[in-house]
């Protein structure tokens, strides 16, 4: 379970487990469970009607009830253990069929049952089966791959769901955006009888793109009725340092061309100084960085210096001279005309990587002193060298 059960949510039904409880000079508690006709028979005070009602709803009514009887002492009616229900998926999934799950379990649960069960992993052969390999080869071919899995769920809708109730209403699920906004009624709880419709996906036709500094960006589906404020936040916020005032929303029209662009301050929308854009469909969302050249260069400083090691730099700004000041200084026998400089390409990749190769291949091989020398001051040198004196 999530938490606990929130009494102005929770809708009594048939098999619901409460406990009830007289407490006093002699006290005395029960399970009792709700009947198939959705009523509660208390023994001494009588049947109360209770399916459909919401928790406290429910709650208020027994214990009335029992008041008719026991004036003093206390009572308490609890709900003990929430229901198993019978609800039905259709649509865009690899199978349909009906599913138990509890009341306590959101639509989400239901879609990832459905895809689960489905796994050849799972196939469970009855016993008289077991020792038939023409029966066994017939079920395992019954049992969806797991490539069919994923290419049904993978094509699935997770913001068009449609779920509709025993009583004749219809509610629009909306998983992504039940996680970005934790709206309760974009994921709802299962109910008995419910029914969960799964349309296709169409990210090619009916789809908007977040690009950028953004947590997750990519194609996503779109909605009618979708902000740029609800898409930004399905893709899981902006990242830190975006440029929010500087949000611009691409329009392209049916034939695939650019229809113009909307410049967007995001910072005001989130503060709600200025009100939420409506998207349309096909619309690119181009959320910017607010470019940060903070980023760590160093040098490092080696040979006849007091202090050599890793320096940092301002990368095209720290100059020679203010490093060698950092060090300390030359020794005493350093010689000045012959300092060198050796520097990465232009794309900085480090040249090395050839020599190291080579001495991984040859490390085994009898090397002399001077055929080390050698490969360490090519090695050196295959950077680019630069001349200080």
């Amino acid at each position: 379970m999530e938490g606990p059960v929130h009494p102005d949510r929770y809708v009594v039904g048939p098999s619901d487990v409460f406990l009830l409880g007289l407490w006093g000079p002699f006290s005395v508690s029960y399970p009792v469970t709700v009947t198939p006709e959705g009523t509660i028979i208390i023994p001494t005070v009588g049947e109360v009607a209770v399916s459909g009602m919401k928790l406290s709803e429910a709650k208020n009514r027994v214990l009335q009830k029992i008041r008719t009887k026991y004036t003093s002492g206390d009572v308490t009616f609890t709900l003990l253990k929430p229901r198993s229900i019978v609800v039905t998926l259709r649509g865009s999934v690899v199978r349909q069929g009906q599913y138990v799950v509890t009341v306590v379990d959101r639509v989400e649960k239901l879609l990832s049952l459905g895809a689960a069960e489905l796994s050849p992993t799972k196939l469970t052969v009855p016993s008289w089966m077991q020792n038939s390999p023409d029966a066994l080869k017939e079920e395992n071919a019954k049992a969806p791959k797991a490539a069919q899995v994923e290419e049904n769920t993978g094509r699935a809708s997770m913001r068009n769901i449609v779920l509709m109730r025993k009583n004749g209403d219809t509610v629009r699920v909306d998983i992504p955006k039940f996680y970005a906004t934790g709206e309760d009624g974009r994921n709802p709880f299962l109910l008995d009888g419910d029914v969960v419709l799964v349309p296709p996906r169409q990210l090619s036709s009916n789809s908007v793109g977040v690009y950028g500094a953004v947590n997750s960006p990519g194609l996503y589906e779109w909605v009618q009725g979708d902000s740029l404020l609800s898409i930004v936040q399905i893709a899981q916020g902006a990242m830190k340092g975006s440029d929010l005032e500087h949000v611009t929303i691409q329009r392209v029209n049916d034939r695939g061309e650019r229809a113009g662009d909307l410049q967007v301050n995001l910072l005001n929308i989130q503060k709600g100084a200025q009100p939420d854009v409506l998207l349309q469909r096909g619309d690119r969302i181009i959320v910017p960085l607010i470019p940060d050249n903070r980023a760590f260069s160093s040098v490092t400083v080696e040979g006849q210096v007091k202090m050599p090691g890793l320096y940092p730099i301002l990368h095209g700004r720290t100059r020679l001279s203010e490093i060698l000041e950092l060090v300390g200084g030359f020794k005493d026998d350093a010689l000045l005309s012959g300092a060198l400089v050796l520097r990465r390409d232009e794309q900085g990749v480090d040249l090395f990587g050839p020599q190291v190769s080579l001495l991984r291949n040859i490390r085994s091989q009898q090397l002399t002193s001077a055929d080390s020398a050698y490969f360490y001051l090519d090695m050196r040198t295959s950077r680019h060298p630069v001349l200080v004196d």
